[in-house]
């Protein structure tokens, strides 16, 4: 509350894709560049697979409005975007949510 309180803003991006499309970036090139962790191809994709099953990971319709009331927030499925188009169009989000709040 305090954060809120001194005029911060948070702004809270929730990333959705299908699942064949997480399995095909789990072995990208990107990916395992920027992620040791995900070397191990056999090891990474059972992890994701009983992640799936055993987790919800995107939240239900309104629920995180309903939650969280006073944060800016914006789902993205990004099943059929780039990482970069993904990533500008976050930042035209932010950008233009900040102008409506000047």
């Amino acid at each position: 509350m305090q954060f809120f309180q001194a005029g911060g803003s948070v702004f809270y991006v929730e990333l959705e894709a299908s699942l064949d499309i997480r399995l095909e970036r789990n072995v990208g090139e990107d990916r395992l560049l920027a992620k040791p962790s995900k070397r191990d191809l056999g090891f990474s994709k059972n992890e994701l697979l009983d992640t799936h099953r055993k987790h919800r990971l995107n939240s239900k319709t309104g629920e995180v409005e309903r939650l969280l009331p006073d944060i800016h927030y914006l789902r993205i499925d990004s099943t059929l975007l780039t990482a970069a188009e993904t990533a500008a169009a976050i930042k035209r989000w932010i950008n233009d949510t900040s102008k409506q709040q000047a």
